[in-house]
């Protein structure tokens, strides 16, 4: 019993892997020959968010339509560094983190890329200038360095 379901599967196998012969049809290849593309620019302001819109202003408004939403960044943005703070809002009891608390300090900025497209990109700063009264920065000052 055993071997004829391994003889079975072994055969249902090469069945799967062998090619049809009467699917192969050879067609003439042609070359096709491209349009050029036409310079596709931004739409207009008003194709894009139409009366529908439920819209919410602030740094970056925000434009819901159907199922979409959309952001409306400022050009004086682009390229402004922006600190963003990501907060709890409420936690489950019990779990040792507290509403309100701080989850991620990050630094991000707006760029505009190629063909119109925005890029956000984050910022990480390793090290920091430090002030000129604090005593770590008069401490390497004096320090000499090893050769």
């Amino acid at each position: 019993m055993i071997s004829t379901c391994v003889l079975l599967l072994f055969t249902v196998e090469t069945f799967a892997q062998r090619k049809d012969k009467k699917k192969k049809s050879k067609e003439p290849i042609t070359a096709s020959v491209k349009k050029p593309e036409e310079k596709k620019g931004p739409k207009p302001y008003k194709k894009v968010i139409d009366s529908t819109a439920i819209t919410q202003k602030g740094l970056i408004d925000i434009h819901k339509m159907d199922k979409k939403y959309l952001f409306e960044i400022s050009d004086s943005l682009i390229g402004k560094e922006i600190m963003t703070i990501t907060r709890y809002s409420k936690t489950p009891a019990g779990g040792g983190i507290f509403g309100g608390e701080e989850i991620n300090r990050q630094v991000v900025k707006f760029e505009k890329g190629l063909n119109d497209n925005i890029l956000l990109r984050s910022i990480t700063y390793v090290i920091m200038s430090p002030d000129e009264d604090k005593p770590i920065l008069k401490q390497l000052k004096t320090q000499v360095p090893i050769l």
